[in-house]
């Protein structure tokens, strides 16, 4: 990880030559992530109208921001609180785009169930 992040930061100013390579790899983490939450979205976990673009941008910047941090202050940061709190808060911003009935895009295109 440590490698990894310095690196990134090397492909800024002493290492150019690597930047096209390491921004490609920012590229399929930001891919992966817009996958996943298209996903979500056709499976009605998400709003149907969420940027999925913007928010995988936004979840892997809070990432590299938080994993920054642990990186530079070591045990000053707990891993497991940071994950958890930007899950929640990523959880937050989603159910409250939901429309009040709390249902999604799947619930309402599923049958009715008659007894």
């Amino acid at each position: 990880m440590r490698a990894l992040y310095l690196l990134y930061m090397e492909s800024l100013s002493i290492a150019p030559e690597i930047h096209g390579r390491i921004a490609g790899l920012g590229q399929l983490y930001r891919d992966g992530f817009i996958r996943h939450l298209d996903e979500a979205k056709t499976l009605g976990e998400i709003p149907s109208e969420a940027d999925t673009e913007a928010y995988a941008t936004v979840i892997l910047g809070a990432l590299r921001g938080i994993i920054s941090q642990w990186l530079i202050e070591g045990t000053a940061i707990n891993m497991a609180v940071a994950e958890r709190t930007l899950a929640e808060m990523i959880t937050r911003t989603f159910d409250q785009r939901l429309p009040p009935d709390g249902k999604t895009d799947i619930d309402r295109k599923k049958p009715i169930k008659r007894r």
